[in-house]
């Protein structure tokens, strides 16, 4: 599945939208902030465009918002967030080697 599509990606973009909405902010005038057309903003928030980690923290700019505020969001609601990473961390194990000595192996 790509994360655009993501139940995570979903919910970071809902948060994006209230922040806005909660500011009084329309899309027009975000995109103004960024020097962008209003029409980049709805594409972002309707999750029709990809939002990269640049972008993000431009967006929370215009928007005021405290970018961590989202991501902590993410990793408080989805723990599966952080079990993905721990389970990406390469796992060390060890072999005998034909001397007998033992000899770190790390595996993916």
């Amino acid at each position: 599945m790509k994360t655009i599509y993501s139940p995570e990606y979903q919910r970071l973009l809902k948060w994006l939208r209230a922040v806005r909405r909660e500011k009084g902010l329309t899309m027009r005038e975000v995109g103004a902030r960024l020097g962008l057309p209003h029409s980049w903003v709805g594409k972002i928030e309707i999750g029709e465009r990809r939002l990269d980690v640049v972008e993000y923290l431009r967006l929370c700019q215009a928007l005021q918002a405290d970018p961590h505020e989202g991501l902590n969001r993410l990793l408080n609601e989805t723990g599966k967030i952080a079990e993905l990473l721990r389970a990406a961390e390469p796992r060390a194990s060890y072999r005998s080697t034909r001397h007998g000595r033992a000899e770190k192996k790390v595996s993916p």
